[in-house]
């Protein structure tokens, strides 16, 4: 036995390891094999469900043409007179009637999406399908009726809700019409088999992730095969060991002689003692994730319930800096307008995940966007704080974000998934570099006056831009907006601009009025459409007739959208839009600049345009006062 063990001590165990580095093999190629499975089988289901869901929505939609058709005909929701408000029906199995009379005075405060659906039905004079998104996604259809028009409107959200029992767990539904996606629920992951399909005038797309292969069933053929190898590698050798004659003994001891003493070990055959294992620093416990009240659906907000303090900042730099790092991010911009204790928790927490921090001072939130366009990394943090409301804004791989993507910063704190390091700090100052990029791309035609007025570093800079321009400039102090019309009015000046801590830009016209945001973005939209005839505008303005007319009148695609600047942001780049405007004064430029909110450079092409006129700023903006 003795001899035995020393033959399979040796080649035996070489051989027994090559045969399990065969078997290992042979489970990697059928664990492969059933992932090929697995993806043709996600690819086929997804395929079938696609088609399926698209079939039940097409269905609804000849459904609902015909109801409508039935309707139209019937009197029994008679139209309301010029003195009564326009209403719906009552909702009645999901379903909802609406008859608008030609001519009536309250169809100019529907919503956008309904004057835009009657405006197609009367320039096609037959049934239109159309649709609405966001929190209430309808499916909407019109239909002339003598005198006036009935819309149908059907609630999808009792048929969504009916999606999440039967969409395969982790799949991504979109459901989109023409260029406007409608509904996007849950991640497309990267593996996912996706498959499209129409339903009436709608393009479903469906991602269904394919179930992965598990390691289990392996572990049977795998088992079995390692079995049969080592007993036929035994069995062998085995019988090797027994052809091969016995050693003969090194000496022969007497029956009188006293049994020899077993020799002592050698010292280099004695096991090696066992080495104290290194103490593993405890790694410190994350505090308790921030609320998730913070967590709009445009940025990080504080509220009064849940303020933006410095244990917030610095766990959510943690969060942002591990976040950016899975996306290949390691070195990141700061951009702060407000305390330094706060800049300094957000900065002490970014270095703790690792990430290399680059502090671009105070300056104003496009400094930020710009560095990320310009510069070696596309991520960054702007933090700004105007006494009122302290807010951040989170830029990842070129992504403003928003909605899921913001929570998600909240799940790494909840799940301890934060990365663990000790990133470097380094000071740079941008602000020159970009007001020249700013400058170097306006033109004034002639000389311009203006007042600038407001808080936080985007009002800092305007004054040195505006010089740069060649304009008069004159300072307002404070934030009183009858300050800026009144020095406007005094000194005769061209236009009076009010800039915001967050990037929204206010105007007073010449003659001492507010401009509305609305009437701004009519000015730059007819601007940009007589050099770029056909380009698309897109607007979160729902309410505004005025701005979608004069968009087609001059050639282009209004396009609505009821998000805020982040979610209008995202559209921009998913369309590619050369313009859009926001509610609250956040102008889009895509033409000649870089796409992301910009109220310096907003103002600067404003001025640009101004300046080719004749008229003084009221003049431009006369033609746009009827917008609502």
């Amino acid at each position: 036995m003795g001899n035995e063990h020393k033959v399979l001590t040796r080649p035996a165990w070489l051989l027994a390891l090559l045969g399990l580095v065969l078997v290992g093999a042979g489970a990697a190629l059928w664990h492969q094999h059933q992932h090929d499975q697995a993806q043709t089988a996600a690819a086929d289901q997804a395929r079938r469900l696609a088609n399926s869901l698209a079939g039940e929505l097409g269905q609804r939609v000849n459904h609902h043409r015909e109801q409508l058709e039935q309707l139209a005909g019937r009197p029994d929701s008679p139209a309301p007179t010029f003195d009564q408000p326009l209403t719906p029906t009552p909702w009645r199995d999901n379903t909802r009637q609406l008859r608008v009379p030609d001519g009536h005075p309250g169809e100019e405060r529907l919503s956008f999406t309904l004057r835009e659906l009657l405006h197609n039905l009367r320039e096609r004079g037959e049934v239109v399908v159309s649709s609405k998104g966001g929190e209430q996604p309808a499916l909407l259809m019109a239909r002339t009726t003598p005198g006036g028009a009935m819309i149908l409107e059907h609630d999808l959200r009792p048929w969504l809700r009916s999606l999440d029992q039967r969409l395969p767990q982790g799949s991504a539904l979109t459901l989109s019409q023409g260029d406007l996606t409608l509904i996007r629920r849950g991640q497309t992951g990267r593996a996912s088999a996706t498959a499209s399909a129409r339903g009436g005038p709608f393009n479903l797309t469906l991602a269904v992730p394919p179930t992965p292969p598990s390691w289990q069933s392996l572990l049977l053929p795998a088992g079995i095969s390692a079995a049969l190898i080592l007993l036929v590698i035994y069995a062998v050798f085995a019988r090797l060991a027994r052809r091969q004659p016995a050693p003969a003994a090194s000496a022969v001891r007497r029956p009188d002689s006293a049994p020899a003493r077993p020799a002592a070990p050698a010292a280099s055959s004695l096991p090696p003692a066992p080495e104290p294992e290194p103490e593993t620093p405890s790694e410190p416990e994350p505090g308790p994730a921030p609320p998730q009240a913070l967590f709009g659906p445009d940025g990080i907000r504080a509220t009064d319930d849940a303020p933006l303090d410095g244990t917030a900042l610095e766990q959510l730099g943690r969060a942002i800096g591990s976040e950016a790092g899975a996306a290949g991010q390691h070195t990141l911009f700061v951009v702060c307008t407000g305390e330094a204790d706060a800049k300094q928790a957000l900065i002490d927490g970014l270095m703790a995940s690792g990430r290399q921090v680059v502090d671009l001072g105070e300056a104003p939130p496009a400094v930020l966007h710009y560095a990320t366009e310009v510069l070696e990394s596309q991520s960054g943090v702007c933090l700004t704080d105007d006494g009122d409301q302290r807010a951040l804004d989170v830029v990842i791989n070129g992504e403003l974000l928003h909605g899921d993507r913001l929570l998600r910063l909240r799940e790494r704190l909840l799940a301890r998934n934060l990365d663990e390091g000790s990133g470097e700090r380094e000071q740079r100052d941008l602000n020159d570099r970009y007001l020249n990029a700013v400058a170097d791309d306006i033109i004034l035609a002639r000389p311009m006056s203006v007042a600038v007025q407001g808080t936080g570093a985007t009002a800092g800079l305007a004054p040195r831009l505006l010089g740069e321009l060649g304009c008069k400039v004159v300072a307002v102090e404070g934030t009183d907006e009858g300050a800026l019309a009144r020095t406007v009015g005094e000194q005769n000046l061209n236009l009076g601009l009010a800039f915001d801590a967050g990037g929204g830009l206010s105007l007073v016209a010449s003659d001492g009025r507010l401009i509305a945001a609305d009437r701004l973005l009519m000015l730059l939209a007819r601007d940009l459409l007589e050099r770029n005839p056909g380009a698309d505008v897109l607007f979160n303005m729902t309410d505004n007739q005025a701005l979608a007319d004069l968009i087609r009148k001059q050639g282009g695609r209004p396009v609505m959208d009821d998000g805020g600047p982040a979610r209008l942001r995202a559209r921009m780049k998913e369309l590619a839009v050369p313009l859009a405007g926001e509610a609250n004064g956040h102008i889009f430029f895509a033409d000649r600049w870089y796409g992301f909110s910009d109220a310096l450079y907003a103002a600067a092409r404003l001025l640009e345009v101004l300046s080719l006129q004749a008229g003084n700023s009221a003049e431009a903006f006369a033609p746009y006062t009827d917008t609502f």
